[in-house]
C-alpha cells in the first residue's frame, strides 16, 4: 500500500511539474515578444527617438511619505493602497491588500492611481520591475517607493512602458541608478533620467495587443496552477488518512 500510495503522488507531481514548465514557458512569452518587435532597449537596433521616462508621462508621481501615511491611516475597506508586495514583473499582485477611507484619501488625491497606469517597484527584488493597475481597482493610491506612470498618450502606451521597464538590458542599464547600501533603490528623481526608445505609436498598440491576449492566457493559467497545487495538498492528505487508497486495499482484501 506504501508503493501504491507513492506510485499515485509521483504521478501527480510529475502533473506538477509539467504545470511549473509550462508555467516558465508562458512567462518568457512576453519579454522574447518585445525583444522581437523593438529590438534590445540598451542598443536600440532600429534608432527609435531616445526620451527620458519623465518626458514622456502625462503623469509621474511617487507615492505619500512619512507622516501622510501611516500604518494607523490604514482601514478595513475604502480606496485601495498599492504597495510594494502588489507589483511584480509584469503582474498586479492582488493577495495582500491594504486601504484608506475615503476621507483620508481626500488629502491625498494628487497621488490617484487609475486603471491602465504603470505601477513601478523601486525597491525589492529586482529592484525596478512594473506592472500595469488592473481595471477592477477604480481608484487607488500608490505607497512611497512605488512610482506612477500615466502615459503621453501620443507617445506611448502603458504595455509597452511596462515591458520596456522589465526588459533585462533595461534592469541592466538602472544599475548605475541604485543607491543605498542596506536598502538599496533607485529614487524617483533617477528613475525620471532613465532613457527609452519610443517606437511609433502603432508598433506599440500591435504589441499591446498581443499582451493583452498573452496576460489574460497567463491568468487562466495561474487559477489551473492553483488547481493543480490544492489537488495536491488534497491527495497528500488523503495519503495519509487511507483514502487515498480505500478501493486499491479493498480489492486487494477481496
Amino acid at each position: 500500500e506504501q508503493r501504491r500510495i507513492v506510485e499515485l503522488l509521483d504521478q501527480a507531481d510529475a502533473l506538477r511539474r509539467k504545470r511549473a514548465e509550462a508555467d516558465a514557458t508562458a512567462e518568457r512569452i512576453l519579454p522574447a515578444l518585445f525583444r522581437e518587435m523593438f529590438g534590445d532597449p540598451a542598443t536600440n537596433p532600429n534608432k527609435y527617438p531616445l526620451r527620458k521616462l519623465r518626458s514622456i508621462a502625462a503623469r509621474f508621481s511617487d507615492g505619500p511619505f512619512g507622516s501622510n501615511l501611516k500604518t494607523e491611516h490604514y482601514a478595513e475597506d475604502g480606496v485601495r493602497v498599492i504597495r510594494l508586495q502588489n507589483i511584480g514583473v509584469g503582474q498586479f499582485l492582488d493577495g495582500d491588500k491594504a486601504f484608506v477611507t475615503t476621507e483620508h484619501f481626500a488629502s491625498l488625491s494628487k497621488h490617484e492611481c487609475q486603471p491602465g497606469d504603470v505601477l513601478i517597484g523601486t525597491l525589492g527584488d529586482p529592484n525596478l520591475r512594473a506592472c500595469i493597475l488592473p481595471n477592477h481597482i477604480e481608484k487607488a493610491l500608490n505607497k512611497a517607493d512605488c512610482v506612477q506612470f500615466r502615459p503621453e498618450s501620443a507617445l506611448c502606451n502603458s504595455e509597452y512602458i511596462c515591458w520596456f521597464l522589465n526588459s533585462p538590458s533595461t534592469l541592466a542599464m538602472a544599475q548605475s541608478k541604485i543607491a543605498g547600501q542596506t536598502r538599496p533603490r533607485i529614487s524617483m528623481g533617477r528613475l525620471a533620467e532613465l532613457v527609452a526608445p519610443v517606437p511609433p505609436l502603432a508598433r506599440q498598440d500591435r504589441f499591446a495587443r498581443y499582451a493583452k491576449t498573452v496576460q489574460a492566457l497567463g491568468q487562466h493559467v495561474r487559477s489551473v496552477t492553483d488547481q493543480v497545487d490544492t489537488l495536491f495538498d488534497s491527495m497528500l492528505h488523503h495519503a495519509f488518512t487511507g483514502a487515498l487508497t480505500a478501493r486499491w486495499r479493498e480489492g486487494r482484501m477481496a
